[in-house]
Formats: C-alpha cells, sequence, structure tokens
C-alpha cells in the first residue's frame, strides 16, 4: 500500500516537475502558438514571450489575439499579464478562464459589413451560439453534434479578468454611429462572462470599469478629458436574433459620464420615430444613467452644452449654441422629461445644407412615461412640443414648395419673420404658427405684385402621423398691395384679408386647405386688374365695382394640384358677386355674376 502511495506521489512529483519544461519548451519551439491557433472559431493568438510554471498558468507579453465572425471583428493587445484556465475544460470543448491581469491594453471592435470580407485585418469577437445558460453549456457542448457531422460549439467562460493601464479603444461601423477613438488610461476592475459560439447564450455577469479619455476622434476641444464609469451586467440572450439597439433590451447598471464629449452620436430620444428627434454634437456632458433591462429608471439625468448642437426634429435640422437637460422622476406624471434650448441656430431643411432659417430661442420639450434604449414604439400618454421665439427667412421663395399650383401664384422675392410652434399630447396635435413678410413679390399668372403679407395658421386637433389638422381663426392679410400695369396702377395701402372660420389642413408639400371662410377686402380693383388685359383702359364696369370694404364669403377645397372655390359670395354696399370656379396651374375654369345696383355681367 505505502509502494502504491509512493509510486503515485513520485508520478505526480514528476509531472508537476516536468510541466514547466514541456511548457516552455513548447513556448520557445512555437508549438504552443500552434496549438494557440487551432481554433474553435476564426481566432488567431500571438505573442513576444511567454512562459509557464504551474499548470494552467501563463504569464505573456505582447499577446495579440483576434477573433473574427461573420458579423463581428475583435481584437485585443496586452502588453503583458497572466491567465489562469482550466486544462482539462478543453476535454469538454470548454475554455475556462478563471483568472486574467493585463496592463497596457488596446481594444478595437468592428461591425463587419455585408460586403466586407473576413479576412479584414482586425478581428472579431465570436457570436455566440446555441446552448442553454453558460452554467450548463460544457454539459451539452459535450452531446452537442448534429446528423450532417457539424463540430459542437465551444463554450468559453471568463471569470475575475482585471486589466490596468486601457490606453485606447476603438469602435467602427456601428449603425446610425460615427467611428469612434478613445485614447486615454483605463482600468478594468471585473469581468465575469460566458459566451457560447455558433449562436449561442452570451452572458455578462457583471462588467466594472472606467476610463479617463484624453483624446477622441473628432474633438477639437483638446485639453477637457473625458471621465465614464461603468457597471453593468448583461442578461443571457442570443445576440444573432436581435439586431443593432435591440440587444439594450439585456442591459441593466449603471453608465456616468463627465467631461468633453467628442460627439454626442445621432442620439434618438424620443419613442415615435415619426417626430424624429435627435440631437449630435460635440460639448460638455454631465450624465448618469441608470438602466435595469434597458430600460432608464428614476434617477437617471443627462446634461449636454455644446455650441454647435445639431438637433432634429420633424422634417428639419437646426444648428446652433444650446443645451439639453434630461431627467427620469417617477414623482411626474410623465417621469421622462427632455428639454432642449437653442439660443442661436440655423434652420436647416432636411434633404438641403442650405439655410432655410435663421433665429433665436428655438425650445423643444419632450415628455413619456418610460424611455426605453432598445425602442422608439409610440408610448401613449407621451408629449412632444417645439416652439420658435423669432425667426428670419432671408429667401421667401423656400415657401413655394406648400402653395398648391392651383393657386397661381409664386413667391419671387422678399424676406419673412416667424415665430410659433407645435405641440403632441397623447397623439393628439396642436399649435400656432405665425410668419410676416414685407416688400414681398408675388407673381399670379403673368403679372407681378409688391406686398405686405401675414399668414397666422392655428391648428388643433391634429393626427401628426397623417398631418392632418382643423383650421380655425386662421387668417392671411395683404396689406400695401401694389400692383401696376401699362394702364393702371393701385393704391399703396389697399389692403385684402381671408378668414378661414373653420377648415382642415393637410401638411405635406403642397398644402391641401378646405374649409369655410370670409374675405374682407377695401375692394376689388386688384382682382380686376390680375384678370383683365394690362393694356386695356379702365371701363364704366370697372369703375361701379370699385366698392370700398367689400365683405364676402367661400368655400375652398384643394385636391390633385387644383383650387376649387364653390361658391364664392360677395354681398356689400349694393355689389353682389357669385363665383364657382376651378384654378389649376394652366387654367381658370369657371363662372362669375357680378352685379352692381341695377347693372348685371
Amino acid at each position: 500500500m505505502n509502494k502504491r502511495i509512493s509510486r503515485a506521489l513520485i508520478i505526480v512529483l514528476a509531472i508537476f516537475l516536468a510541466y514547466p519544461v514541456i511548457g516552455n519548451v513548447l513556448i520557445f519551439t512555437g508549438a504552443a502558438h500552434t496549438l494557440a491557433n487551432i481554433k474553435p472559431e476564426k481566432l488567431t493568438m500571438s505573442w513576444d514571450s511567454a512562459w509557464t510554471l504551474i499548470p494552467g498558468r501563463f504569464s505573456v507579453e505582447g499577446l495579440r489575439f483576434q477573433s473574427t465572425t461573420p458579423r463581428n471583428q475583435f481584437a485585443l493587445v496586452v502588453d503583458s499579464g497572466e491567465v489562469v484556465f482550466s486544462l482539462t475544460g478543453f476535454l469538454s470543448r470548454t475554455v475556462d478562464i478563471t483568472q486574467g491581469r493585463g496592463d497596457g491594453v488596446e481594444v478595437d471592435y468592428a461591425k463587419v459589413k455585408a460586403e466586407t470580407n473576413s479576412a479584414v485585418n482586425l478581428s472579431s469577437s465570436t457570436s455566440p451560439s446555441t446552448i442553454a445558460s453558460s452554467s450548463t453549456g460544457s454539459a451539452g457542448n459535450a452531446q452537442a453534434t448534429d446528423a450532417a457531422g457539424i463540430k459542437p460549439p465551444w463554450t468559453i467562460r471568463l471569470d475575475n479578468i482585471k486589466a490596468t493601464n486601457i490606453r485606447k479603444v476603438t469602435i467602427r461601423n456601428l449603425s446610425g454611429v460615427e467611428d469612434m477613438e478613445f485614447i486615454g488610461k483605463g482600468q478594468l476592475d471585473d469581468l465575469k462572462m460566458s459566451v457560447v459560439t455558433k449562436g449561442g447564450l452570451m452572458q455578462v455577469d457583471r462588467a466594472l470599469g472606467s476610463m479617463t479619455i484624453a483624446s477622441q476622434t473628432g474633438a477639437e476641444n483638446i485639453d477637457a478629458p473625458l471621465a465614464v464609469k461603468a457597471d453593468l451586467s448583461i442578461a443571457s440572450h442570443r445576440p444573432r436574433e436581435y439586431r443593432g439597439k435591440e440587444k439594450l433590451e439585456f442591459f441593466t447598471g449603471q453608465i456616468e459620464a463627465k467631461g468633453n464629449l467628442a460627439s454626442i452620436g445621432s442620439a434618438e430620444f424620443l419613442p415615435d420615430r415619426n417626430l424624429n428627434l435627435s440631437v449630435g454634437g460635440e460639448g460638455d456632458i454631465d450624465a448618469l444613467l441608470i438602466i435595469d433591462k434597458g430600460e432608464l429608471k428614476s434617477g437617471s439625468r443627462l446634461s449636454f452644452d455644446s455650441d454647435a448642437l445639431q438637433t432634429t426634429f420633424l422634417n428639419f435640422r437646426s444648428v446652433g449654441q444650446g443645451q439639453i437637460a434630461a431627467s427620469v422622476d417617477d414623482q411626474r406624471e410623465r417621469p421622462v422629461e427632455i428639454n432642449i434650448e437653442v439660443e442661436q441656430f440655423k434652420l436647416l431643411k432636411e434633404d438641403s445644407d442650405v439655410d432655410y432659417l435663421e433665429g433665436t430661442d428655438l425650445t423643444i420639450h419632450a415628455a413619456a412615461p418610460r424611455f426605453k434604449l432598445y425602442s422608439q414604439a409610440l408610448e401613449e400618454n407621451s408629449a412632444f412640443s417645439f416652439n420658435i421665439a423669432e425667426g428670419r427667412v432671408s429667401d421667401i421663395t423656400h415657401y413655394n414648395e406648400f402653395i398648391m399650383p392651383g393657386a397661381n401664384l409664386q413667391l419671387i422675392a422678399g424676406t419673412a419673420t416667424t415665430k410659433g410652434g407645435l405641440e403632441i399630447n397623447n397623439g393628439v396635435a396642436k399649435g400656432e404658427i405665425e410668419m410676416s413678410g414685407t416688400d414681398v413679390t408675388v407673381s399670379t399668372g403673368s403679372r407681378e405684385i409688391e406686398t405686405d403679407l401675414r399668414l397666422i395658421a392655428k391648428l388643433s386637433e391634429g393626427d401628426f402621423e397623417t398631418r392632418r389638422f382643423r383650421l380655425k381663426d386662421s387668417s392671411l392679410r395683404f396689406e400695401n398691395v401694389r400692383l401696376e400695369t401699362e394702364a393702371r396702377q393701385t393704391d399703396e395701402n389697399w389692403w385684402g384679408e381671408l378668414i378661414v372660420e373653420r377648415g382642415a389642413l393637410v401638411w405635406k408639400k403642397p398644402l391641401e386647405v378646405s374649409g369655410k371662410a370670409a374675405l374682407r377686402m377695401l375692394d376689388v380693383e386688384p382682382l380686376i386688374a390680375m384678370v383683365r388685359d394690362p393694356s386695356k383702359k379702365e371701363t364704366k364696369l370697372d369703375e361701379f365695382l370699385n366698392v370700398k370694404n367689400v365683405e364676402g364669403r367661400l368655400l375652398v377645397e384643394s385636391h390633385d394640384q387644383k383650387l376649387s372655390i364653390d361658391p364664392l359670395h360677395i354681398d356689400s354696399q349694393g355689389l353682389e358677386i357669385i363665383s364657382r370656379m376651378t384654378l389649376s396651374r394652366e387654367s381658370i375654369d369657371g363662372r362669375l355674376y357680378a352685379k352692381f345696383k341695377k347693372v348685371a355681367a
């Protein structure tokens, strides 16, 4: 018995003493490098020097690790480190790393584009795969082989992983996010995770770390660092089954950031993509995000100040000095509130880089019952509003795209000021927009007039998804209208006003308007001048029709590039006009009956 025990002890001692010799011989001859690259997936690994004394414990310098899958590329550089793993785990297709230390680390992650060849210089993180949870994965691995003889997946477990002097992190090719490179000094305090290859489950029990970033891609303010801390976990899921930010549903934890951020990215804030509310730009950030299964919880907050805040909302983009303040507070009726204030701004159309409007004090407010990082599905009980305190349109011809061709009007030249906004509450939209122009040149047919104008649009009971609104007490007023032809000229103080008492508006290009309106004007003389041959002198009928302070009513509808007025009825101081007409870009069709006292036409 004693001999057997002695023999066993001698064998164990011999193996223990021989292991460092055999292990280091494998390392120095390059055999270990060859074994390391017999990959469970597309993995490659190399190092400048390495050694081992205890089974399963290796020290390494100049480690370079790369992983490439059809969807991801991941690369890791470690100046020096130590790793401890279970040698017996390989028998059950399990890489079980129980401890890891690294110093001097660079990380590079890229999403593989569809057209990208898998042999790109940088590698990728494995796409997790097909086994149940990480705790039972290795047992399942031993049995999982399909009838076609496909090799079963590997289970990779990491525990007690730490790193110091993380000097560079690069992220590329993410959808909707600019490429980012962060250079600074960081540390990983703890990482515990597991992943199953070939599309299986992935889970992060804890990722705790921090980094002070001194240099960022695109940053202009190089003297202001950014400090980031994160303590996160990711619930078990199969990444292949989720796209983009959908994976954020599995994130829980806390993220803190303070300092200069080179780009807040194209951060989409409010649920309902139709509202198109997002921000971007470089600035100073102070944020605390408390996340539970992908949803921001009470206590979360974010402030961001930028000299060039890029904001999109509805069909517009604004650029200017501004601030964002966002928070989540369960004590509010709508816990999530987001406020964006831009002091001086330029407004651009979504499909153009030409300034559409410039002004001061643009405010955007959004509120919602919850904020999900992974979804923009419309939430009930949400609210959105924007308001422009003062804006100036340098080229009024921008508004021509909203004028229906049937109106037979075109804005030729002039400037305008505007103010107002829109509010959407529980899906119902309302608002008021005011525009005023001076010395505006308008063409009607072959004639041009100069005028001052003022438009007030009061919108209510709107459905923003269909862009349909109720119109009430809205008006279009012309003042100081001046029309001059070879034969005649209007007085400079002519005015006219169209007041929509009730109607409907479809906000599109061009606008569609229908409703009942009241018409008031100084006289009908400019209307006669616009439709009569400009070379003809005044007739007796023209003089009779020149009645002052004319009032009337009309029903109007625009549709399919045509404007229908049916009827127009003026009955004022002995003058009666009844008309039905359809106007298009090419023609004016209809009937007109006019009567002044005993004279009719």
